[in-house]
């Protein structure tokens, strides 16, 4: 029974800690997603595991590769006016990031809302 124990214990990875994701990191990744490296070449550059970059591009929305490089495409980057945080917005009416959105202010129509950096 003890040998069968320390093979399960063996299997298991260690747990990796978390690294914050700075506004430069983030800055980063969103102009290395529009080029044509894989997401295991930006964990690398980004000295990330490639999980984590998948992971924050999904959070911030980042959409399919082919899309960031339209030209015609008023998609870009922008700062969201509430919480300043940069975030791939669709066009000039995308103005707020999707964790703002989801707060209580928005949902509830708080006219307070889109000052960036507070009340």
């Amino acid at each position: 029974m003890e040998a069968s124990h320390s093979r399960a214990a063996a299997q298991i990875k260690p747990r990796t800690t978390s690294i914050r994701w700075s506004e430069t990191d983030v800055a980063k990744l969103i102009e290395l997603w529009s080029t044509d490296l894989s997401n295991a070449e930006i964990a690398k550059i980004l000295k990330r595991e490639e999980s984590a970059v998948a992971v924050k591009a999904s959070r911030i929305n980042l959409p399919r590769r082919k899309q960031m490089k339209s030209a015609n495409s008023k998609a870009r980057v922008r700062p969201c006016l509430r919480c300043t945080t940069p975030f791939y917005s669709a066009g000039p009416g995308n103005r707020f990031c999707d964790p703002c959105k989801d707060s209580s202010d928005w949902k509830n129509g708080n006219d307070h809302f889109s000052t960036a950096g507070g009340y």
